[in-house]
């Protein structure tokens, strides 16, 4: 993907294009995208296209963290719109050192345009920008303002919903307290008209004094598909003389309550992962096949000793070429390496070839007859007697190959001794 910067100076220069100076508007409210590619990209986005709209709107959590890889995916998600958009710098917009992203990729945490005939305003509520600083800018901005209307986006709700919100804590709210009522004291003295929010995950909407609030946050992530909590987006109006008006446009999701649950479990899920339909499938059959494996290597015994029932004739009358592979060999000293020693002596009074693939110990000698040593990725133990072999050289197989064994036999089941298993079957 191409590196991009300072979209919303090209997204306001469009929408300052496409509508002029004190005509009404149409617009969408969209919150809690949260990277989402099965409800915001593929379920939303075509409506918005289709609506006849000027211009979409991001009331925060665009993104589902601060991270480039979610910037990226929210840009390529954003991509799909034909219509221009704005974002409010919102809580996951800030998390994980996303602030400097943000202000890159889009532009300055809070700021103003004029849209027709109407003024929107984006405030920074996560702490980045002083609160006292926005206030009298606030102010000052709007004490000049002859706009017919007046919209206000903040990422944290500055009002509590009268429902239940699912998961909220006092965070997600609107901090600190003197922001939120210096805000509100702006807001009655300024007449906002709207003032929209995201941060949690449901649709509520209140009004004080002659403003309306409404949090919107249903247009991705995790909903719980109830009467509060659903996905959606908020289409607004405001006509030649000002009046705001706005309408609910909620998504059908899912039949039976249990259904919606598990779409709505589904594409939380899916917009974790950034990629179509083909990639998630491949990626979550990677997944299954690893806890497979792992199941079947930790939980599912083995037999290390199965009854082959092999006929001995063709081999008794002649020497054989066996080939051993070990974990730990001399001079390590212990009960494996003594007892590979003395099969090794048995097996060479009997007039059979040797050949011992094991670690490397220190002060070990280059060339050792019958003896493969093998480098050491790792040595632990208190003397670093125990050695991680590097079993993923390439002269230990030809060594083996150039051998010929007609016997390969392993005295561990892991490491060294799951090469020799490989080995078997080349």
């Amino acid at each position: 993907m191409k590196d991009f910067k300072g979209l919303h100076t090209e997204q306001v220069e469009r929408i300052q294009r496409t509508i002029d100076p004190e005509s009404p508007i149409s617009f969408a409210v969209v919150g809690n995208i949260n990277n989402s590619i099965g409800i915001f990209e593929e379920r939303i986005v075509p409506e918005l296209n289709d609506s006849g709209i000027d211009f979409m709107v991001s009331a925060g959590n665009a993104v589902s963290g601060g991270g480039e890889d979610k910037y990226r995916a929210l840009y390529g998600s954003l991509g799909h719109l034909d219509i221009p958009y704005l974002l409010t710098f919102g809580a996951h917009e800030y998390e994980d050192f996303g602030s400097f992203r943000f202000y890159d990729h889009f532009g300055p945490h809070f700021f103003s345009i004029l849209a027709g005939n109407s003024r929107l305003i984006f405030l920074d509520s996560t702490g980045k920008t002083p609160w006292k600083w926005q206030i009298r800018w606030l102010n000052d901005l709007l004490a000049q303002d002859s706009s017919k209307a007046r919209i206000l986006f903040i990422g944290h709700p500055p009002m509590e919903p009268e429902a239940n919100a699912p998961f909220d804590q006092r965070s997600d709210y609107l901090q600190p307290p003197e922001f939120r009522s210096a805000l509100m004291r702006e807001i009655k003295r300024h007449s906002i008209d709207l003032v929209f929010s995201a941060n949690l995950s449901l649709y509520s909407e209140s009004a004080s004094e002659d403003t309306t609030f409404i949090t919107t946050g249903g247009a991705g992530g995790l909903v719980l598909n109830n009467d509060t909590s659903f996905y959606h987006f908020v289409k607004v109006n405001v006509d030649a003389d000002g009046n705001a008006s706005h309408s609910l446009e909620r998504l059908q999701v899912g039949q039976h309550e249990i259904l919606k649950q598990l779409e709505s479990f589904w594409f939380f899920i899916y917009s974790l992962i950034y990629s179509g339909y083909l990639n998630f499938i491949l990626l979550l059959a990677v997944f299954v096949a690893i806890t497979i494996k792992l199941y079947t290597a930790i939980f599912i015994g083995k037999d290390y000793y199965p009854d082959y029932d092999l006929d001995p004739s063709p081999w008794l009358q002649k020497s054989l070429r066996v080939t051993m592979f070990t974990n730990n060999y001399l001079p390590f000293i212990g009960g494996v390496p003594i007892s590979i020693e003395r099969l090794r002596r048995g097996l060479v009074e009997l007039g059979d070839k040797l050949l011992i693939v094991a670690p490397r110990y220190k002060d070990q000698p280059e060339n050792e007859d019958q003896v493969v040593r093998v480098p050491s990725l790792l040595a632990m133990g208190e003397k670093r007697e125990f050695r991680l072999a590097n079993i993923f050289l390439a002269r230990i197989r030809k060594a083996v190959k150039a051998f010929r064994p007609d016997i390969i036999h392993l005295h561990h089941p892991f490491w060294l001794g799951s090469l020799g298993l490989f080995m078997r079957v080349l």
